[in-house]
């Protein structure tokens, strides 16, 4: 995949992108496998980020830092 290819599924998981840029995505996601593969692993990343912050006590942060 290219750079501007990756930005465009960054762009569209940030709900960043614009209506010629989602039309882009779009096009690269009906012609490319490995971007539609691309696509659900990130949000398979992004989704299990979120339930581990929600699940981790407030205190962990601190927890991890140096001492």
């Amino acid at each position: 995949m290219t750079r501007p290819e990756l930005e465009l599924l960054h762009g569209y998981l940030n709900g960043k992108l614009n209506a010629d840029d989602f039309a882009r995505l779009q096009t690269l996601l009906r012609t490319n496998g490995e971007a539609r593969r691309m696509l659900r692993t990130l949000s398979t990343v992004e989704a299990k980020l979120e339930q581990l912050a929600a699940d981790s006590p407030a205190t962990l942060p601190r927890a991890l830092a140096p001492t």
